[in-house]
């Protein structure tokens, strides 16, 4: 009888803990909390952040400044991706069975125009 009375405690502490992993990961970080992030963190100053799915993943692209200064990087203007979950930069490269998938398609698969330098 105490048997049966400790498998069923099991199996309630087991669903709860499953419902509350699955309520924390829907939690998503606001545009603001991942703008002071990233300032804080890397002494930017964020332009742009939008929503966006990248690998079906629900994402932010954030588009941010170098501060100004004497170094070759300043005023650098650089766009990344961040997990809405997690706030963190994900890697725009990412493998596939048959080798490294870069971020943009290569330049024959483009839409015009395919260089800056094109008319």
């Amino acid at each position: 009888m105490k048997t049966h009375k400790l498998i069923a405690l099991a199996m309630v502490l087991a669903t709860a803990m499953l419902a509350f992993s699955a309520q924390v990961s829907l939690a998503q970080i606001s545009q603001d909390q991942v703008k002071q992030r990233l300032e804080n963190t890397y002494g930017v100053k964020v332009l742009r952040i939008q929503p966006i799915e990248n690998r079906k993943k629900a994402a932010y692209a954030v588009t941010m400044m170098n501060p100004a200064g004497n170094f070759n990087e300043a005023y650098q203007v650089n766009t990344i991706v961040v997990d809405r979950e997690t706030g963190k930069p994900l890697s725009q490269y990412f493998e596939e069975p048959n080798g490294v998938h870069l971020a943009a398609p290569p330049v024959e698969q483009r839409t015009s125009p395919k260089t800056a330098a094109t008319p």
